[in-house]
């Protein structure tokens, strides 16, 4: 016969897979920043972005003020590639994108002849 004791123990255990399982799957959170010329620091409008990993790839153009946004990303580790006209391509290899905040990026170009 179970005890009171030992058939509580016995239901935390049965179901503490359940609450691991549903802390992961489905968490979002953003990945925003800006880009600019690095010697000058002008913002730079219309740059297109590109972030990806194994299992996504997003893309993205920048506003007026130089700024971007991908909303409701995956959390994960990341590749960023920004390009524009006249500068050499950025990449940014292994950003961590976690639940606990955006991640804000602040992207500088060179210019290429």
């Amino acid at each position: 016969m179970i005890n009171q004791k030992e058939y509580y123990i016995f239901i935390l255990i049965a179901l503490f897979p359940l609450f691991l399982g549903a802390q992961e799957p489905g968490i979002k959170q953003n990945i925003r920043g800006r880009v600019f010329d690095q010697f000058t620091q002008q913002k730079l409008a219309g740059a297109s972005l590109v972030v990806q990993n194994d299992e996504l790839k997003l893309g993205a153009v920048t506003d007026e003020n130089g700024e971007f946004i991908f909303e409701a990303v995956p959390v994960g580790r990341y590749e960023i590639k920004v390009q524009y006209i006249g500068y050499a391509t950025l990449s940014r290899k292994g950003l961590l994108l976690t639940s606990g905040q955006e991640l804000v990026l602040e992207l500088g170009l060179s210019e290429q002849a």
